[in-house]
């Protein structure tokens, strides 16, 4: 976690510039509509109260930051795909044998496995014909 800390902090830290103009609404809303506050590049020339006021808004940017990376996730889920079933029949002398399975092989092998043992052996176990759906 603290490498993400330091990660954030070495990236926005460079980005946060002083404020040269003091009069100017020095809050935005983030998308999630908190209040952020809003650093500006400032001018060369300040005085100690604009400096001392500038180092203050810059202090609450960074713990804003801080916080707003310690509510991060810890572990960023990953949906999970929907679980495909594979049907497959084999048709035999008449009979037909079904297989299911997570992927089209292995629905396939089902098929040709419960055909051959059915019959004794894989002879007029072939052809298999299969869906997803």
């Amino acid at each position: 976690m603290k490498h993400y800390i330091i990660a954030a902090l070495v990236i926005a830290i460079p980005s946060i510039a002083v404020a040269a103009d003091f009069n100017h609404d020095r809050y935005t809303r983030s998308r999630d509509g908190h209040k952020i506050i809003r650093i500006d590049v400032g001018g060369q020339s300040a005085t100690v109260d604009e400096l001392i006021e500038r180092v203050r808004y810059l202090e609450q940017a960074v713990y804003d930051l801080q916080n707003k990376c310690y509510d991060m996730p810890q572990v960023i889920a990953v949906p999970e795909e929907p679980q495909v079933v594979w049907t497959c029949s084999v048709k035999a002398m008449g009979d037909a044998y079904y297989g299911q399975g997570r992927s089209r092989g292995l629905a396939e092998k089902d098929a040709m496995e419960k055909c051959a043992a059915a019959r004794g052996n894989s002879f007029f176990c072939r052809m298999a014909e299969c869906t997803n759906q």
